[in-house]
């Protein structure tokens, strides 16, 4: 930019975008370092909300007993409302923090939940227990899970991101599924799949 403008000097009177970015150029209102900050704080932010919306539009008016203690959410894991236990799950999971009886029953409501998507709730808080931790059990689980075709597909594809989260971070496999437009089932790696069920 500085060599730019040794050799071309626009007048004080440029309008438009030229005009614009001469403005910024002369007289900075806030350091790089101030942008870089805003954006630090307004980002949690702007997730947390939308968390916190996504958990609102489950559980409705039932939020605010959840939020009052762990052991109040954790109850509603056994309501009829499919609605009101995956809220709990993710208000577990996300909020109050697993220990390891919930994440147990977390195990048994990934497997026979009957509400696919509490389902995939349930398994996305078992593993995010166990992140990193290659265990053996659990990568079991998910690719049992990967691969049973009798399963929606959402679910199945939930099972197989969360097997690389079990497994550690894995760069490749992470940024690819992430990827817009990633197919399921076509685009999955079995033989790693498959590698957890021998």
């Amino acid at each position: 930019m500085y060599a730019l403008w040794r050799f071309y000097s626009p007048p004080d009177d440029a309008t438009g975008w030229l005009g614009d970015l001469l403005q910024r150029i002369r007289r900075p209102t806030r350091s790089h370092a101030e942008d870089h900050k805003s954006v630090m704080y307004t980002l949690p932010d702007v997730l947390k909300h939308k968390r916190e919306a996504f958990w609102r539009d489950l559980a409705g008016p039932r939020l605010s007993e959840m939020f009052a203690s762990r052991s109040a959410a954790e109850a509603f894991l056994d309501d009829r409302e499919p609605r009101l236990r995956r809220a709990a799950i993710n208000i577990v999971c996300d909020y109050w923090r697993p220990d390891e009886s919930f994440v147990r029953c977390c195990e048994e409501s990934a497997r026979s939940d009957p509400d696919f998507e509490a389902r995939e709730a349930a398994l996305r808080c078992v593993t995010s227990f166990y992140r990193g931790s290659k265990d053996a059990r659990i990568a079991r689980f998910c690719a049992e899970v990967a691969c049973d075709e009798s399963l929606p597909r959402d679910l199945r594809n939930a099972a197989y991101a969360n097997l690389i989260r079990v497994m550690g971070p894995d760069p490749m496999r992470s940024i690819k599924i992430q990827l817009p437009g990633f197919r399921f089932p076509e685009e999955v790696d079995w033989s790693f799949v498959r590698s957890f069920l021998s």
